[in-house]
């Protein structure tokens, strides 16, 4: 039986639920008996995700045979489906077996290359020019790529560089996965504009029986999350949560519950939290929604992230990016603090110095 005789058994076995891209290559490649290792390697994935997305595939290969299969017994276990139920596809016009059989490494590139074009940015800015951050992207790359965490948040008060760094840690981690989703939150659409709006995004304005219930269009958004290795990222989480409870005689701070009306966006991050997928969700927000604050942990799936202002080395090089400026060690490292090195305030102010002060910061800070 050739690579192709098995697949066409397959797409007959499973009926409408085809294989995705990402399970046909790993099929073909654990067919010719090659590791999971050498399938990652040539497809430009983390061996563990191969792995994960490889047990997915046995596991709903072994349901629809009604037979356990494995990556070390497919071929025989798919042999005995056929001859037993007498559905070996016709091959007549099938190209030489040792020839199908072959799998081809530029098909697979290719294959790759297909998933990676499907990003879709929506109003992500420009991140072209980017200031430091090297150890925040670095410990959000392991929390993905090594240790496969499903809910994150960036967290920081206006103006630390959340959205920058959003984008920036997308173009790095894009390679890893085969759907890149970002969308801004800034006008605070509802529950039910922004679910349809990533379901179309996802099944490429495929999907033509989108359900009403909110319910229900999370249940079809996590079968994509599922069925592929999505990342997600929604920025301005802020805009839907409202920080402080006045339903009582005191106005106590509360972590991030949800303004009237917003309230579904919640029952959305707890289930992406909790149910089992490779896709990953990123968060921006001012503050922490109730549902990463109750579920996170350093051992879980769910963290987030507490951004703070920059160094001076790296707050520098907002002023160089602007102009010429002087200063001694000693004043820059005063202005930079002066302002907590908040990424916003820095390129404002930097204006300010080239504007009136000619590049001078001593001069600058001369004026209190």
């Amino acid at each position: 039986m050739t690579v192709e005789e098995a697949l066409a058994t397959v797409e007959a076995i499973l009926g409408k639920e085809s294989l995705n891209d990402l399970q046909e290559i790993i099929f073909r490649c654990c067919w010719e008996q090659k590791s999971y290792g050498e399938i990652a390697e040539s497809c430009g994935y983390d061996a563990d995700y191969i792995k994960y997305v490889g047990f997915q595939l046995w596991k709903k290969l072994s349901e629809a045979v009604g037979e356990k299969i494995t990556k070390s017994n497919l071929r025989a276990a798919l042999r005995r489906k056929t001859q037993l139920t007498n559905r070996l596809p016709d091959t007549k016009n099938m190209n030489n077996g040792s020839q199908i059989a072959e799998v081809n490494i530029h098909t697979i590139q290719n294959r790759k290359s297909e998933i990676q074009n499907r990003t879709d940015w929506g109003e992500a800015i420009d991140v072209s020019v980017f200031y430091g951050r090297e150890g925040e992207l670095a410990t959000l790359k392991q929390w993905i790529i090594q240790e496969h965490c499903k809910l994150i948040a960036i967290l920081g008060i206006g103006g630390t560089g959340k959205t920058a760094l959003s984008v920036k840690l997308a173009e790095q981690v894009q390679e890893k996965f085969e759907y890149i989703v970002w969308r801004s939150l800034h006008n605070a659409p509802t529950i039910n504009s922004l679910l349809t709006n990533l379901i179309n995004s996802l099944s490429n304005r495929q999907e033509t029986s989108l359900n009403q219930d909110i319910s229900d269009k999370i249940l079809q958004l996590l079968d994509y999350l599922q069925k592929h290795r999505c990342l997600i990222i929604l920025d301005n989480i802020e805009t839907i949560l409202s920080s402080a409870d006045t339903s009582g005689a005191l106005s106590i701070p509360q972590a991030g519950h949800y303004r009237e009306g917003y309230e579904e966006y919640g029952e959305l991050f707890k289930r992406i939290g909790e149910i089992r997928h490779s896709s990953c969700l990123v968060l921006t927000s001012r503050e922490k929604p109730k549902e990463v604050a109750a579920l996170e942990g350093k051992t879980y799936p769910i963290r987030s992230l507490q951004l703070f202002g920059l160094a001076t080395p790296d707050g520098k090089e907002i002023f160089t990016a602007k102009g010429n400026f002087i200063g001694s060690t000693n004043d820059w490292q005063t202005l930079i603090q002066s302002y907590a090195g908040n990424p916003l305030a820095l390129k404002i102010v930097a204006t300010t110095i080239s504007d009136l002060f000619a590049g001078d910061i001593a001069k600058f800070l001369a004026q209190g």
